[in-house]
């Protein structure tokens, strides 16, 4: 991923999270990550995706 200022749509994110669009907008309600409004798009930044991603990643390090 490269530009972390990009705005991704749904579609954007479902396909990075692997995931369902409508799962994406239940994230969103739920305020899983932050959004940007305009009007009445709704996008969130490609760094707040790759944070997200990161934070969810499970370490197998260091025992149960």
């Amino acid at each position: 991923m490269s530009d972390p200022d990009k705005l991704l749509n749904a579609q954007d994110i479902a396909r990075l999270l692997q995931v369902s669009k409508p799962q994406v907008y239940l994230m969103m309600r739920r305020g899983d990550f932050p959004i940007v409004k305009m009007g009445r798009l709704v996008r969130v930044r490609q760094s707040i995706i790759e944070a997200f991603i990161d934070k969810s990643t499970l370490s197998m390090k260091g025992g149960p």
